[in-house]
């Protein structure tokens, strides 16, 4: 069986409004995960590491050109 504590997240206030995850249910978003993603990218610099990961020449040309 897993072992779960029962602390919320705490994210990074969006503005003025906090963020917090506690999974008690309640009222649900089509972005619940954009908060996560911001998350992530500011622990890990996700963003950074994927636009080293990924070459595209088109977009050389266009700077270059």
């Amino acid at each position: 069986m897993t072992q779960c504590n029962g602390l919320p997240l705490l994210f990074s206030s969006l503005g003025q409004k906090r963020i917090v995850a506690d999974f008690q249910g309640g009222d649900l978003t089509s972005d619940g995960g954009l908060p996560l993603l911001r998350e992530v990218d500011r622990k890990i610099r996700l963003i950074d590491a994927l636009n080293a990961a990924i070459f595209d020449e088109a977009v050389l040309s266009v700077v270059e050109g």
